[in-house]
């Protein structure tokens, strides 16, 4: 697996972001990577190597406040959450929003290639946000996330409706991290007519590479149902 370095200039920030390209690649995945970890870590680099495996080339960009983008800041995970939820909160969600329609569409320009998105835990949150947003992402992988109904996770609770593409979802039971009530109200608020819920006994991160298998072959499914 070989990774190629780029930069993407997006919403006025240079955005390290790292493609791992298929022999002969079907389709680009967006790849949103997790809260606390950069865009090396194992939950990104294992999932990675089984799409490449699948035939898709895959784009994974640094997110804001980590890796070479963290800014400083300690490790503890009480301050990473902090620091995401004010990032968050304040003008954060739509900086995110404009980043990551400029890596689209810089995808886009230069593969000429069906675009997906893969993107667990807080991947999925702004995901769902950018998947609410546009047209152009054909299928995702999204789920390790959860909303509670209204009044609580305003944004989520408005952006999951709005999505309609293909979901493949993933849950885990025992989910020390987002309560299965509240992962199910997520995906049930999607608004895709297509949508596949992979729900296994497990905790956050016990995502197995079957699961993965499953949601690539899912993606290859709507990428040949686009092609034909």
């Amino acid at each position: 697996m070989s990774e190629q370095q780029i930069i993407i200039e997006a919403a006025g920030a240079d955005v390290p972001c790292s493609l791992y390209s298929a022999r002969h690649p079907r389709a680009v995945v967006l790849f949103g990577h997790g809260l606390g970890v950069d865009r090396y870590h194992e939950t990104v680099l294992g999932p990675v190597k089984i799409l490449n495996e699948f035939g898709f080339s895959v784009l994974v960009p640094e997110l804001p406040l980590h890796g070479e983008r963290a800014g400083g800041g300690g490790p503890e995970w009480s301050e990473v959450v902090s620091r995401w939820q004010q990032f968050w909160a304040g003008n954060g969600r739509d900086h995110l929003l404009t980043e990551w329609q400029k890596i689209l569409a810089y995808v886009q320009q230069t593969y000429g290639l069906p675009v997906v998105y893969f993107g667990l835990s807080l991947g999925t949150q702004y995901g769902i946000f950018l998947l609410s947003q546009t047209g152009d992402v054909n299928a995702a992988v999204l789920g390790l996330f959860g909303s509670e109904p209204p009044p609580k996770s305003i944004v989520m609770n408005h952006s999951a409706p709005e999505v309609s593409v293909p979901i493949y979802f993933i849950q885990k039971l025992d989910d020390e991290i987002h309560i299965a009530e509240n992962v199910r109200h997520l995906y049930e608020s999607l608004g895709s007519s297509l949508k596949v819920l992979d729900a296994t006994p497990g905790m956050h991160g016990d995502v197995s590479g079957e699961s993965i298998r499953k949601a690539c072959r899912f993606l290859v499914e709507q990428i040949e149902v686009l092609q034909k």
